[in-house]
């Protein structure tokens, strides 16, 4: 997710100079709840978004994030969630 900005280019070096990769045995699969965080309704936008919770289990780092998709029914939107992919508590991580 970029902040502050409405164009579709590449984040620039500002933007990504924190970010690391976090090698997949690092994780495992976290779950979108049916649980909106925010909606687009009112604001007359031409197209819908939906943010909702991603839930995580006891193993996991529960990071506050969301999912965002322009669904608003949890029903329709729960038989094609994307997978979504969490750090696991018990592993450290040494970033350098």
């Amino acid at each position: 997710m970029r902040l502050n900005t409405d164009d579709k280019s590449a984040p620039n070096a500002n933007e990504t100079h924190n970010f690391v990769c976090v090698h997949e045995s690092l994780c495992n699969e976290a779950f979108i709840q049916n649980d909106v965080i925010w909606n687009d309704v009112g604001t007359g936008a031409k197209q819908d978004l939906t943010l909702w919770k991603v839930g995580f289990n006891d193993s996991q780092i529960d990071a506050k994030t969301f999912y965002g998709t322009n669904v608003r029914d949890f029903n329709k939107f729960n038989n094609r969630q994307p997978k979504i992919y969490a750090i696991k508590k018990d592993k450290r991580i040494k970033i350098e």
